[in-house]
């Protein structure tokens, strides 16, 4: 019933090469033995070194537009590094907290101004994050072991779903080759009796 090497599909059509031979089951066919098994293996083996593709399965997919990924700061970082130029230091005068000097403008009003509420701001952004940080001490590792654990069961969730996809696919195809199987074997039994038939009308032809 089963065989352990396929014949080469040169002589098939685009339409014969498009159908699925099935050529074993997998749930009947017992007459295999551990040579057999290293048999097959090897011969797989062998075919997977020589295999080339004979056609384009990604044909169907439109041709892919990796310039989309090439956003005006990639490129200009690209044309920066062709170059060699360094990159752009940051610029930390934000957080610092220069106060008016010079006898021109140690009196100016406007300047102290401007001091007074950039170092308001840098106050209010440190306080800021000091109440993120204290926020997060007492409650980040909380949060973050229950989202683990919602992770966790839906990585459950999703391997229950696969072993009972698996399951029902395998049952699928124990029923089918089950049934296949029993007209297999009434076919065999069937080419058997008309084989001997024809040997014993041969014989008797002969004789």
């Amino acid at each position: 019933m089963a065989m352990l090497a396929l014949p080469g599909t040169a002589g098939l059509t685009a339409d014969q090469d498009e159908q699925v031979l099935v050529d074993a089951l997998p749930y009947l066919d017992t007459e295999y033995n551990d040579a057999d098994r290293q048999t097959a293996l090897r011969l797989i083996d062998q075919e997977c070194k020589i295999f080339r593709p004979t056609k384009n399965y990604l044909k169907h997919l439109p041709v892919p537009d990796f310039d989309v990924f090439l956003t005006p700061c990639m490129l200009k970082e690209q044309a920066r590094m062709s170059k060699k130029q360094e990159m752009p230091k940051l610029d930390m005068s934000r957080c610092e907290l220069p106060c008016p000097s010079g006898t021109s403008r140690a009196g100016d009003k406007v300047q102290w101004r401007k001091a007074i509420k950039n170092a308001k701001a840098q106050n209010e952004h440190l306080v800021t994050r000091q109440i993120n940080l204290e926020l997060m001490e007492e409650y980040a590792a909380e949060t973050y072991l229950r989202r683990n654990k919602e992770l966790e069961q839906l990585c459950t969730e999703a391997e229950r779903e696969l072993r009972r996809t698996k399951e029902q696919v395998s049952k699928g195809y124990l029923f089918w080759y089950s049934a296949s199987g029993g007209h297999v074997r009434v076919f065999i039994k069937t080419g058997i009796r008309i084989q001997r038939k024809l040997e014993r009308s041969i014989g008797d032809f002969e004789l």
